[in-house]
């Protein structure tokens, strides 16, 4: 299918019984599907195929853009992208990324995702950030804090860190570095856990839900 043809079916799959202005189903179908191709960059592909691994089409940023389309024509509150830019190169991750930051904020959804080595500037388009040690919830706040968190209790961030190969490392014994003199620091992911359950980071968050 060209990219056209893939959001008209989404669309169509989507299009409400009850339309304003009694607007045309055909009419809803191509005044979305126009929004769409404009809002993720895609009118200039419309005719394109999409293609796959074997038959040439669109880029592979723009595939990932074309199936972000067909996931908010669903209209839904909350969405889930699970290591979404796996395959792509620094640059097409980043766009990828803020495209996703445009449409939750036009739309008001939330959007949860997973990113595998992100760099510092698509760590800066979220909000919030949770660190999981082996399926522990650790940290949970906003993204300007995380570092402060764990720096506070007594880890060290390299100079060439980045934010999130920082925030990771302190869930790997073998790549964090704690404070010279400093004893007695979670180690384990139940002693992370507890830290955090204690702390006065978690207690703001339970206030604030």
């Amino acid at each position: 299918l060209t990219v056209g043809q893939t959001l008209k079916f989404a669309i169509g799959c989507k299009t409400p019984n009850i339309r304003v202005d009694n607007e045309s189903r055909k009419t809803y179908i191509e005044n979305m599907m126009n929004l769409y191709e404009i809002l993720f960059g895609l009118k200039h592909v419309e005719k394109t195929i999409v293609g796959n691994d074997f038959v040439r089409g669109i880029s592979g940023g723009e595939r990932k853009r074309v199936s972000i389309a067909e996931a908010m024509v669903s209209e839904g509150s909350v969405y889930c992208f699970d290591n979404a830019t796996r395959g792509l190169d620094a640059s097409t991750a980043l766009e990828f990324t803020q495209t996703l930051r445009t449409f939750t904020n036009v739309t008001k959804a939330t959007s949860v995702v997973t990113i595998y080595q992100a760099s510092e500037r698509i760590y800066e388009l979220f909000d919030y950030v949770t660190i999981l040690y082996l399926g522990r919830q650790v940290y949970f706040g906003p993204i300007h804090k995380a570092v402060m968190y764990f720096e506070k209790m007594g880890f060290i961030k390299e100079s060439r860190q980045t934010s999130c190969e920082f925030l990771t490392s302190v869930t790997d014994p073998l790549a964090r570095k704690s404070k010279p003199g400093l004893e007695n620091l979670p180690s384990s992911a139940d002693e992370f856990e507890s830290y955090w359950k204690n702390s006065p980071e978690h207690a703001l968050l339970q206030q604030e839900i």
